[in-house]
C-alpha cells in the first residue's frame, strides 16, 4: 500500500510539478523523500537516520568519463557483481524488512550488465516493497529495453544526457520518454545538483 501511495505520488504530483517549477521539483523530490524516511524509520527501527537508499554497483564499468566522476581519470574494467553477493545482499535487506530505495549504480552503467533484467525480477520477488530506480546515461536504453525493465519492477528511470550538444540524443530518447511517460526522468547533465561525499553542492 505504501509503495502504491508513493508512486502515484510522484506520478500526479511530483512530475506534474516538474513541467512547472523544475528546481522546486528537485527540492520536494528530495525533502519529500526524506521527511517520509525519517518518520518512517523512527517508527520501524527507532532511529530516523537509519538509511533510506542502497545503491549496490552491480558493475563497475561505465562507457562515459563525466567530469563529476571518478572514472573521468581511471580505466574501469568490465567486472561484474557476482550472483552470489547480488543475493546475499538482497537478503540483509529482506531480512530488515527494508522498503526504501533500492539502485543499480554508483559509478558504473547499469545497462551494461546483460543480467540486469534477471537483477531486477529477483529485487521484485523478494523485496516487493522497495521502490527500484534506474540511475543511467541511456546511452543503451531503447524502447524495447525500457519495457523489459518496467515488466520486471523498475519504477522511475533517471536518464542523464552528458554530451556537450545534448540534443540528438535527447531526440533519440524522446520515444522512450513518451513510451515511459512519468516513469522517466530525463534530463542533461546541465540540470544536475551535484554534491561532493561531504554534503556540499558545486
Amino acid at each position: 500500500m505504501i509503495k502504491k501511495i508513493k508512486i502515484l505520488l510522484d506520478k500526479y504530483f511530483i512530475t506534474g510539478l516538474e513541467k512547472i517549477n523544475p528546481d522546486l521539483y528537485r527540492l520536494m523530490t528530495y525533502n519529500t523523500n526524506k521527511i517520509y524516511s525519517e518518520i518512517v524509520n523512527s517508527i520501524k527501527y527507532k532511529d530516523k537516520y537509519f538509511f533510506h537508499s542502497v545503491s549496490l554497483e552491480i558493475s563497475s564499468y561505465c562507457n562515459r568519463k563525466c567530469h563529476y566522476c571518478p572514472n573521468k581519470d581511471n580505466e574501469t574494467p568490465k567486472e561484474f557483481m557476482s550472483w552470489d553477493i547480488f543475493k546475499h545482499s538482497v537478503e540483509e535487506l529482506k531480512n530488515i524488512n527494508y522498503t526504501g530505495i533500492f539502485q543499480y549504480h554508483l559509478f558504473n552503467e547499469p545497462l551494461y550488465d546483460e543480467r540486469l533484467v534477471e537483477l531486477v525480477k529477483y529485487t521484485s520477488l523478494h523485496l516487493p516493497k522497495v521502490i527500484q530506480v534506474l540511475i543511467s546515461n541511456g546511452d543503451l536504453l531503447t524502447i524495447e529495453k525500457a519495457s523489459e525493465l518496467s515488466d520486471a519492477g523498475i519504477n522511475k528511470f533517471v536518464v542523464t544526457v552528458h554530451d556537450l550538444n545534448p540534443q540528438k540524443n535527447l531526440e533519440r530518447l524522446k520515444p522512450v520518454k513518451e513510451f515511459l511517460k512519468e516513469k522517466m526522468r530525463l534530463q542533461t547533465s546541465n540540470e544536475l545538483y551535484l554534491t561532493n561525499r561531504g554534503g556540499g553542492r558545486y
